[in-house]
């Protein structure tokens, strides 16, 4: 097929106090959708990411994250995607977690119908022995 031109850029910060973590990443490259039912082939995206974690207690950890990004693809299709997400961790024991999620995903699509939105609720109980 034809040839693809550009950067690739995997850049981040993380920096932490006593008790917040804070993460901000930038990310640019070519990715090649070829094992979706979509099959829309190779894209050249770009996204910054985004996460605060505080630790409000020793056992209780609250989050929030998010990120944004563009796709462009060889079909003429271009995407913008963002994702928001909140968290709740509690660890009764050492090794427990519950952790309570929320996040809403939208895809901004130039091309009628490939627009969505994802509102998600979770739940996930994480035990390691």
């Amino acid at each position: 097929g034809s040839s693809e031109n550009g950067i690739t850029l995997d850049a981040g910060l993380t920096t932490r106090t006593i008790r917040t973590t804070y993460s901000l990443s930038f990310l640019a490259g070519f990715r090649e959708d070829y094992f979706t039912a979509e099959n829309l082939g190779f894209s050249k995206y770009y996204g910054a990411y985004g996460r605060i974690a505080h630790r409000l207690a020793q056992r209780f950890e609250v989050g929030l994250s998010g990120f944004v990004e563009r796709d462009e693809y060889t079909s003429d299709r271009n995407d913008w995607l963002w994702e928001g997400r909140g968290s709740l961790s509690y660890q009764p024991l050492r090794w427990l977690i519950f952790t309570l999620e929320a996040l809403h995903r939208q895809d901004d699509s130039n091309v009628d119908g490939a627009d969505y939105k994802e509102n998600r609720g979770i739940l996930r109980i994480t035990a390691s022995l």
